[in-house]
């Protein structure tokens, strides 16, 4: 840094021109009497010169006139009380619709059709995909049947899945593959005809 401003300080003098950290300012400058010593002074919130613009000179007079007070005699209190009025912003018409299931509901939304990979998916009370009504079925029933048993404990998600892969099997005559766990999750699951159904009872998927 000192070296650049050494370069521009010699380049300056080359020159014979002075070099400004701002343009000069073209403030007339008043001499005033503070406490027995005279001083030179500005006058406050006053703007550099530039190229006159009628609308916004108007707009600088209305802000800063209470502020130009006269520095040669003694300063005077001007109070000035400027209303501004505006108009209400305009608020767009909104139509509110109901989409019955899909959230009851709401201003300017449109429901999202889920993409499913069959025309018979569909959204299960739970909120997930169901293909088959009877595979659905069927796994609320082996959920009702374990709970019933006061053995049976809840946490064991293993015994769960077993249970739902014999019984789909056997109903269905193919192969399962059953998932169960404690807490949601995603997977991507290739399945057979429209054999899949996820859900949840009682805070097991």
């Amino acid at each position: 840094s000192l070296a650049l401003l050494q370069s521009a300080t010699a380049s300056a003098s080359d020159n014979e021109t002075e070099v400004f950290s701002a343009p000069p300012s073209n403030i007339p400058i008043t001499m005033v009497e503070v406490l027995g010593k005279q001083v030179f002074v500005r006058q406050p919130l006053s703007l550099p010169k530039r190229e006159a613009i009628p609308e916004f000179d108007d707009i600088t007079a209305k802000l800063f006139s209470p502020f130009l007070a006269k520095v040669d005699g003694v300063a005077e209190t001007v109070t000035t009380t400027t209303t501004t009025t505006r108009a209400p912003p305009t608020k767009p018409q909104r139509t509110r619709r109901n989409y019955g299931n899909y959230g009851g509901g709401g201003y300017d939304t449109y429901p999202q059709k889920p993409k499913y990979p069959l025309s018979q998916c569909y959204t299960n009370e739970a909120g997930f995909m169901c293909c088959n009504k009877k595979l659905e079925t069927l796994i609320h029933d082996t959920f009702a049947n374990l709970t019933a048993d006061p053995k049976f404990q809840s946490c064991n998600t293993q015994k769960i899945a077993n249970e739902l892969q014999n019984r789909a099997q056997s109903a269905f005559g193919t192969e399962f593959e059953a998932i169960t766990a404690i807490g949601d999750f995603a997977s991507k699951t290739h399945f057979y005809s429209d054999l899949i159904c996820k859900t949840e009872k009682n805070g097991r998927y």
